[in-house]
């Protein structure tokens, strides 16, 4: 992971898993999908264990794809696909802090993307000193402290 971050933000899961979705995000990755409405797919990166969502399929096998959910209109939320939560072997519960992260490139492309992080997989990685950028991990910290 590098530096050229352009969103950290953190959310609260709300009720029934629902997590609210920054408007940049609404802006860039959510679609229109025919017969779903306006939804997001979500995927899981490999490499991290970690969620990503997505506006479309991503066709790297780095990023298997872990379903569709709808965007509630009423209020631009979401909700994690259960299958990518119990695959990646995680608890979420309401009133949980969760982290979106955008890095520049994720969001130039046709295929428009962006992590979704627990606070304790935050944690984990900057212990485990797997974020390069300095930067990061200093915004991390402070986010949690």
């Amino acid at each position: 992971m590098n530096s050229d971050w352009e969103m950290i933000e953190t959310v609260t899961l709300e009720d029934k898993n629902k997590l609210k979705l920054p408007e940049l995000l609404r802006e860039e990755i959510v679609r229109n999908h025919q017969l779903s409405g306006k939804c997001v797919e979500w995927h899981i990166d490999e490499d991290t264990g970690i969620m990503v969502v997505a506006n479309e399929e991503l066709p790297s096998d780095r990023y298997p794809h872990g379903g569709r959910t709808k965007v509630y209109q009423t209020n631009g939320r979401i909700r994690p696909q259960g299958d990518v939560i119990d695959r990646i072997g995680i608890d979420l519960s309401k009133g949980d802090t969760l982290v979106y992260l955008v890095h520049g490139q994720m969001l130039s492309s046709a295929q428009k993307c962006a992590y979704v992080l627990t606070k304790e997989q935050c944690f984990d990685l900057v212990e485990a000193g797997k974020i390069e950028d300095k930067l990061l991990v200093e915004k991390l910290r402070e986010l949690f402290t």
